[in-house]
């Protein structure tokens, strides 16, 4: 009954229109009919802009009934002054209007789909009889909010796809709508996220770039390519890759995102690989550098060694030891820029760092630091006990920069879980320095780039180990793991 009556209080007031303009009843039906099978919403207003006549399809399109806007003011229900303008030039030069893509919030309700803003073709078209001026007003009206959807961002009212979109308030920075995409990835349920400020959610260090880009939208202006990082519920910041379109005239900006919070740790680890490719091309200009003088150096420590009158025999043969593994580092260094073939043979980590314990010692007392060895018994394994041997020598003397004078530096080895472990921890004195030792890692949690940890962290990968750093309040330390049976898979290999 209700949509009877509608109906017919709708028709009478299109049928009072048809009498003004002194149609007969034949052409009101014809023209009736005509309205009622078109593709686009019709209405017909007075030029106090009240609904005189609403079709169908025009209801439908807002998801009210006919009778609902019959006798309304159109700008009660849905407009800006923007719209209200284009009515009163189309008024006053009697010419038509069309508009393409238009946006307009209806006020009443959400509209379908829970969308407060939907998208129009429209044409406002001027009637009047005997050339007169204007009397009335002819509204057509085709939704293509769909199809614009489409054409922008053809995932983003999906909701299993990465593509966020929603409209917010350019004024207050508040949500007004959005689809489910972008209510998942900040862990919000669609209760929780509407009506919540960006303000709200926006990392402290990324305000005054959220402001800045406000400012723009409200003069009109459109925002692309933004990066801002938002909390979840879970209070994780994710950072997120932004356009905004400004709608001037309603106030508000059409926002379309993607989550790259993966995609930026990625480049955060690509950069890494790309400064190891760095290290390694430097470390071969380096290298050939340090070779020439080297065995220079070599040759003078020789030719002194043929004087058997020379009392520092034995301080020019550990010289000449110390040379040679200098010339060995450089090898080593130069491997950094390819894979080198492994020396692999079966030794004991055991006895490796009890082999270096005096050259160890040798850099501690330099610094006035104490080395202590706390060995336990170990599998032997399949390792290149040169790489062995720089691996330990390395992690030792960094360490001992770390911690300044009067330290003191334990070597501690194990074995647990099928991997043998190498702990060199370093323990700051009070008395010789501030209490905190020097990081020798940056702030992401990643191992320094510095020559001596990447050249460990380069070995250690090699044997598909592991190798951390934990810094304490009085020292800090470093642990290595090695699986023991990958490298006695690599010592059968390398037997076959």
């Amino acid at each position: 009954m209700t949509g009877r009556s509608n109906k017919c209080q709708s028709d009478e007031g299109f049928k009072e229109f048809i009498e003004l303009i002194g149609a007969s009843d034949s052409i009101f039906s014809l023209v009736c009919r005509f309205f009622h099978k078109l593709r686009c919403g019709v209405a017909i207003l007075d030029l106090d802009y009240n609904f005189l006549y609403v079709s169908e399809l025009y209801a439908q399109i807002l998801d009210v009934s006919r009778g609902h806007l019959v006798g309304r003011h159109f700008f009660d229900l849905f407009g800006s002054p923007m719209e209200l303008n284009i009515f009163e030039q189309v008024v006053a030069s009697n010419e038509a209007y069309r508009g393409y893509d238009y946006p307009l919030v209806y006020r009443v309700n959400a509209g379908k789909d829970g969308q407060s803003v939907r998208y129009y073709d429209w044409m406002l078209v001027p009637l009047a009889v005997c050339g007169r001026q204007p009397q009335w007003l002819l509204l057509v009206q085709r939704d293509v909010t769909a199809r614009r959807m489409r054409e922008t961002a053809p995932c983003e009212l999906q909701s299993d796809v990465s593509a966020l979109s929603g409209v917010i308030d350019v004024q207050l920075g508040r949500f007004i709508c959005f689809n489910p995409a972008f209510s998942r990835a900040l862990g919000y349920s669609c209760e929780e996220l509407q009506g919540t400020s960006l303000q709200e959610l926006i990392d402290p260090k990324d305000r005054e770039l959220l402001e800045e880009q406000l400012s723009l939208l409200r003069k009109g202006q459109s925002v692309k390519g933004v990066r801002l990082r938002l909390r979840r519920k879970d209070s994780d910041y994710r950072s997120f890759y932004w356009s905004l379109s400004a709608i001037s005239e309603e106030g508000i900006a059409y926002l379309v995102g993607r989550d790259i919070t993966d995609e930026l740790q990625w480049v955060g680890q690509t950069s890494y690989l790309e400064r190891v490719r760095l290290v390694g091309e430097m470390a071969t200009v380096i290298g050939h550098e340090m070779r020439n003088p080297l065995s220079s150096i070599r040759g003078f420590l020789q030719l002194l060694l043929y004087r058997r009158d020379w009392p520092a025999r034995e301080e020019i043969e550990n010289a000449i030891r110390e040379l040679d593994r200098t010339s060995t580092v450089v090898d080593r260094f130069l491997d950094l820029a390819g894979e080198s073939p492994k020396e692999c043979r079966r030794v004991n980590l055991n006895g490796i760092v009890e082999e270096l314990q005096p050259y160890i010692q040798v850099n501690a007392t330099e610094g006035e630091c104490k080395v202590m060895l706390d060995v336990h018994p170990l599998p032997d394994m399949s390792l290149d006990r040169e790489e062995m041997m720089q691996l330990v020598l390395h992690l030792c003397r960094g360490i001992l920069e770390a911690i300044g004078r009067g330290g003191s530096l334990v070597l501690r080895t194990g074995y647990l879980g099928g991997k043998v472990i190498l702990l060199v921890r370093g323990i700051v004195d009070l008395d010789h320095h501030d209490g905190e030792p020097r990081s020798i890692r940056p702030e992401d949690g990643q191992l320094s780039a510095t020559s001596r940890i990447l050249f460990c962290q380069w070995i250690v990968d090699r044997y598909q180990g592991s190798i951390a750093v934990y810094e304490e309040d009085l020292g800090l330390s470093v642990v290595v793991k090695l699986p023991v049976r990958t490298t006695e898979e690599k010592l059968e290999a390398d037997s076959q």
